[in-house]
């Protein structure tokens, strides 16, 4: 699955580490005689940010082809063609092949064939074609296969390509107790762990691309991005009753207009390169942890560490793990991301949305919920682009959320978040 890479000013000599190892820096232009199939994912670019924000010291973010990965490709028919209509087009998958280049823009590059080899697209009666990415295989045993499949293109025909920002899951948070400047060994386990937190992202990067076709058989799928990048730094609440968090939800009070309220489900036609909304909510989720019986758990549950060769009692054993806590500022932080359709909040009549953190203390028959809440900036969402999202104009300061009882989160939200504002039974 393409993964995220993050990239940070400070790193510049070793910028592209950050690749996969097999990554080189070229600008590929298609050369005389050269074939075969290439895919180019852009890079996302932050937008409304004057100024570095903390962490986020250079101005893009960067998703990378990682081997598995797999692409939709559809042929455009014309009048000469045997299947005749779009509807009868047959599905080819492309695998990519080991090794991505990085562009002279920052975009990654990625051969893509079949059986490991490269593939000229040579369909009968057309010379054009469509992409689509992710093609998202899963195992039956997985737990998600049943959405994973429900999201994939279809076998025939690209009209109607199913979209869908639901059941995103972060599973692990970035390190900030790492993010010494001073040190490039600490800086780099800080940027694996931003890579890690925000990998699922790459699960709901949906791309297209109509491609672009040479005389010497090569294809090139140029793709653009469907949707926002958000990024939320949040300090941690309630720093004394350490707890596991469960979910972070944005909501958006705003009931008219559909422009104004998220989208989380919809098709894609890639005849005409559109998108067509089905499910439009007043709030957007992020779920956290690895399922939905364990929540994020960011305690620190080592009873003994070893110092100095030495196995002794763990101060920390049962407060937050030192792993988030921000060696300047001394509080512990969450780092959040999601994928988000676009949408503008910015309109006069729009009130700024409500960022909400759920979690809990406890198991079992012991388990307390626990509730917090901030008021965001308003934004205007666009594809392609990269955002901190903050309570505040200043990026660089992390959210501060204050403590909710459950009674006030229901009271604000007021169940809105089915496929017309009602229900909350899926959260």
């Amino acid at each position: 699955m393409k993964n995220l890479l993050t990239y940070f000013a400070f790193i510049a000599a070793v910028l592209f580490t950050a690749c996969s190892s097999d990554s080189e820096l070229l600008v590929l232009e298609p050369a005389d005689g050269y074939d075969g199939t290439r895919a180019v994912i852009p890079q996302v670019v932050f937008d409304d940010m004057s100024r570095s924000s903390l962490v986020m010291a250079s101005n893009g973010m960067k998703f990378s082809w990682e081997n598995g990965d797999q692409i939709a490709v559809y042929a455009v028919p014309t009048d000469k063609t045997s299947f005749k209509v779009p509807e009868k087009s047959p599905l080819k998958v492309l695998t990519y092949l080991d090794g991505t280049a990085v562009d002279y823009d920052g975009s990654m590059i990625g051969d893509f064939g079949m059986d490991g080899k490269k593939l000229v697209l040579n369909t009968e009666g057309t010379s054009n074609y469509v992409a689509w990415s992710p093609y998202l295989e899963a195992d039956s045993e997985d737990p998600d296969y049943a959405a994973l499949m429900a999201r994939r293109p279809p076998e025939v025909g690209y009209l109607n390509i199913p979209v869908t920002y639901d059941g995103q899951r972060q599973t692990a948070n970035a390190k900030l107790g790492y993010y010494v400047t001073t040190s490039k060994d600490s800086l780099a386990v800080y940027q694996e762990s931003e890579a890690a937190a925000s990998k699922h992202l790459g699960k709901f990067d949906y791309l297209y691309s109509a491609a672009k076709q040479y005389d010497s058989g090569y294809t090139r799928f140029d793709f653009n991005h469907l949707q926002a990048t958000v990024r939320f730094f949040i300090q941690i609440p309630d720093a004394d009753t350490p707890q596991v968090f469960d979910s972070l939800m944005v909501f958006n009070a705003f009931d008219g207009n559909s422009l104004y309220r998220f989208t989380t489900k919809g098709s894609f036609n890639l005849s005409t390169m559109e998108f067509t909304p089905s499910k439009q909510p007043n709030m957007i989720t992020l779920l956290l942890g690895p399922d939905k019986n364990t929540g994020l758990d960011l305690v620190d549950h080592r009873e003994k560490i070893t110092v100095d060769n030495e196995e002794v009692d763990n101060p920390d054993y049962g407060k937050y793990h030192s792993d988030y806590l921000h060696p300047t500022r001394k509080k512990y932080m969450l780092v959040a991301y999601l994928q988000v359709a676009p949408v503008d909040l910015t309109p006069a009549d729009v009130v700024e949305p409500t960022l909400y953190l759920c979690g809990h203390v406890g198991t079992g028959a012991d388990k307390v919920a626990k509730y917090y809440k901030a008021s965001l900036t308003k934004k205007k969402l666009q594809a392609g682009k990269a955002y901190q999202w903050s309570a505040d104009l200043d990026e660089e300061d992390p959210i501060i959320l204050e403590t909710i009882s459950v009674q006030q989160w229901e009271k604000e939200t007021g169940y809105n978040n089915g496929d017309k504002g009602k229900g909350t039974q899926d959260w």
